[in-house]
């Protein structure tokens, strides 16, 4: 996979992001899955932190194993990086990961896993606002669909 993917002449940028984005949500199902009856037992802080834990383990093991782990640890040097980085990790780690066990704890894995997919809902305004990003129809329509399906799954 990773040669097909980064083969620029074969596959488009776009085709690229979305086999990765597929990818991505396949791993998040399976991540879903298995930490569902390990909160049972462990508390979120502490799923939250093993999460992480690994993700930073496998990362650098990668990183050694392809030889960019330099390439990955330069940026950091910059200090005004550093800072936006660490802020980042700070929003995301209690943001996003630990809230999202926290609502896996307590409610089934489809709708937890369903209010976790409208992420698109703040993505998009924020990245029009931000990123100076095009939002087109089509971004809206796909939105608001989503937002039809999680209110359909929600109150059934």
């Amino acid at each position: 996979w990773a040669k097909i993917l980064a083969d620029k002449e074969k596959m488009s940028t776009g085709i690229r992001g979305i086999i990765l984005g597929v990818l991505f949500m396949l791993c998040m199902s399976v991540s879903i899955i298995i930490a569902k009856p390990a909160l049972a037992t462990v508390s979120t802080v502490w799923a939250t932190f093993i999460r992480l834990a690994a993700g930073t383990v496998a990362m650098f093991i990668f990183g050694l194993s392809t030889g960019k782990i330099n390439d990955w640890i330069n940026p950091f040097l910059n200090k005004k990086m550093l800072t936006l980085f660490i802020c980042s990790v700070f929003v995301v780690t209690f943001g996003g990961f630990w809230l999202s066990l926290v609502a896996l704890k307590y409610v089934d894995v489809a709708v937890a896993n369903t209010l976790g997919a409208t992420e698109a809902l703040f993505v998009i305004p924020l990245s029009y606002i931000f990123l100076k990003e095009r939002v087109g129809k089509i971004e809206i329509a796909g939105t608001l669909l989503a937002v039809c399906g999680v209110l359909l799954i929600c109150t059934s």
